[in-house]
């Protein structure tokens, strides 16, 4: 990847977002009225990675976590506003975290029991005014394999709201801890991170629209890296392209591969050797088919006199198949008649 392609890039979108911003503003219109408080006015800049194959088979809701040098909390002009979602019951955890003298009582804004959303925010209407008030949610790491059925697609229909697990208990006495949670709240606020889908894309925040272009270039390499060792299988070479863009922009290149595919992708042919079943078939389909009166005749006479009967029929069906079948019925009925005749003397003893 080019550095200098990723600093242009990235000055010409702020160009285009501050035009924007602008003529929004002399219209007294909006963005988008759709569009989610966070996204709103372009806040964001994203980086998009996209890969020659798919990074994962399924969705996967766990969050990876990037450190990068520049913060995309800390460095904003406004301080996140954080709700944490912890295992109830909520007050022993609100009189901790929001302690006057806690370490997290300037950072956790909101404390909220698991049991509320099947309660108070049980409504969608109630759980979409809880997402839209706070810039970033946390979960306690034992609830948050709960929390996709309870809050729904409110919260997890993008990663904007995706709850993010934090530890909250001490290591040695298990009861709520403001320090360690303060711990895991500073490591998530010097990262960025992405879930993957299966998909050949990647979408990861990479800074704020007003940072400095080198500040995101530095990001935008520390995201490159870390997914080129720890997601993609073929490092770089799984990359086809990087480009940047914010919720409302185009996006614009920064890195294009050369090669649309390579030799890996193309499948070869292989001489696979036949299973069993597909043998047993051939085998099946070789073997002559016999009739209702060819099947009580094996019934009756030797084996091995059965067996030279079908290979004289398969050899005869070979080589004249027309002729093959008055023959062979012929000499089924002589067959017939010879061992039916014995048997029913041995009735007509049977019953003296």
């Amino acid at each position: 990847m080019d550095r200098s392609k990723c600093i242009e890039a990235v000055t010409a979108l702020q160009k285009y977002l501050t035009k924007k911003t602008g003529d929004v503003e002399e219209t007294n219109g909006s963005l988008n009225l759709l569009e989610d408080d966070e996204d709103t006015g372009s806040k964001y800049l994203q980086l998009i990675v996209t890969t020659r194959k798919y990074v994962s088979d399924h969705k996967n809701l766990k969050p990876k976590f990037v450190k990068v040098p520049h913060s995309l909390y800390e460095n904003s002009e406004e301080k996140p506003s954080i709700c944490i979602i912890v295992k109830d019951p909520q007050r022993a955890f609100k009189d901790v975290l929001q302690d006057d003298e806690a370490p997290t009582k300037e950072l956790v804004t909101r404390v909220v029991g698991v049991s509320k959303f099947k309660g108070k925010f049980k409504p969608y209407e109630s759980r979409r005014q809880l997402a839209s008030g706070y810039d970033l949610f946390l979960a306690d790491d034992r609830v948050i394999t709960t929390l996709p059925k309870l809050l729904g697609k409110t919260f997890y229909s993008s990663n904007s709201k995706l709850p993010l697990p934090v530890t909250v208990l001490d290591k040695n006495t298990k009861e709520p801890s403001a320090i360690r949670t303060k711990g895991s709240i500073d490591k998530i606020l010097h990262s960025t991170w992405f879930t993957l889908d299966a998909s050949t894309m990647i979408v990861v925040k990479v800074g704020l629209n007003s940072f400095d272009a080198k500040d995101v270039a530095d990001n935008v390499e520390a995201v490159v890296e870390y997914i080129t060792k720890s997601v993609i299988k073929n490092g770089f070479e799984g990359v086809r392209a990087l480009h940047i863009k914010s919720a409302s922009s185009p996006s614009l290149p920064i890195y294009l591969s050369e090669k649309i595919y390579s030799d890996e992708d193309v499948v070869e042919k292989r001489d696979e050797k036949p299973s069993e079943q597909e043998k047993k078939r051939k085998r099946e389909a070789k073997e002559p088919k016999l009739t209702k009166l060819e099947q009580a005749l094996a019934e009756v006479i030797d084996e091995e006199d059965f067996a030279n009967f079908t290979k004289n029929k398969l050899t005869k069906k070979t080589s004249k198949p027309a002729a093959a079948a008055p023959k062979a019925k012929a000499e089924t009925e002589t067959a017939t008649a010879s061992s039916e005749a014995p048997s029913k003397k041995k009735v007509k003893m049977a019953k003296k």
